[in-house]
């Protein structure tokens, strides 16, 4: 499977790339040879061909080489940055019920925090 998408990479589309860069992340086997396919594809077509959410998939991917030691094969700072604001982007702007929970019963014990 690896080896069919290595090959294959270059003639992805930007949605079965950030795909297949996911769902590889995902299963924590990231074969070198694929990650360099997968990786060249990405700096080719550029952060502007992919949508918010692709972006945000491609940022997992990203991570999962870096966290693997494999951090020479990333995309040029461009596109890297271009995904990890895509899951910035996608946080919510709101507080989650529990966050505000806590925060309420840290702020009646007296505790001093900040509400992020």
């Amino acid at each position: 499977l690896a080896a069919e998408a290595e090959w294959r990479a270059a003639t992805f589309t930007p949605q079965e790339l950030a795909s297949v860069a996911w769902s590889w992340a995902v299963s924590d086997f990231l074969p070198p040879t694929l990650v360099r396919a997968l990786s060249a594809s990405v700096s080719v077509l550029g952060p502007d061909r992919f949508v918010l959410e692709e972006r945000s998939m491609l940022h997992q991917f990203f991570v999962s080489v870096a966290l693997q030691g494999r951090a020479k094969w990333l995309p040029p700072l461009l596109m890297l940055s271009a995904c990890r604001e895509a899951v910035v982007m996608q946080v919510p702007q709101h507080s989650s019920q529990l966050h505000t929970d806590v925060s309420n019963v840290l702020a009646r014990l007296g505790i001093d925090h900040v509400n992020e």
